[in-house]
């Protein structure tokens, strides 16, 4: 029963990921019509928006395959999206580095240290 809700919940993913497309495109119409000193706002809206897509399409790969790799990918573009879109202020882009730095840390240390055996082969 919770295979069958999970596999609901990503097909609904997927569906508001095409919607959301749709505006991905209506924002690149958008900056090529607003004038060069106006479009840093819209192109980080844009950027925020594409980032979050991609958060839903790993999110979606994560309830399918349930492996831990899938899992570190969703953390990965979560804080680099908050990074790159998030706020101004200094804090919120050094914990984002550490963060991605533990994570890419657990992913070699633990879970590929876990697969050695089939590196080898």
């Amino acid at each position: 029963m919770v295979s069958l809700l999970e596999l609901s919940i990503a097909l609904i993913l997927v569906i508001a990921i095409l919607i959301g497309m749709v505006d991905l495109v209506r924002y690149v119409e958008i900056i090529y019509r607003t004038p060069p000193i106006e479009t840093y706002d819209i192109l980080l809206k844009f950027l925020g928006h594409a980032l979050l897509l991609v958060v839903g399409a790993e999110l979606i790969q994560m309830l399918v395959q349930h492996t831990p790799g899938s899992i570190i990918e969703v953390l990965l573009y979560a804080i680099a999206r908050k990074i790159l879109v998030g706020s101004d202020n200094i804090t919120d882009y050094v914990l984002g580095i550490v963060s991605i730095a533990g994570i890419f840390a657990i992913n070699k240390f633990l879970i590929q240290g876990n697969n050695k055996h089939s590196e080898d082969s």
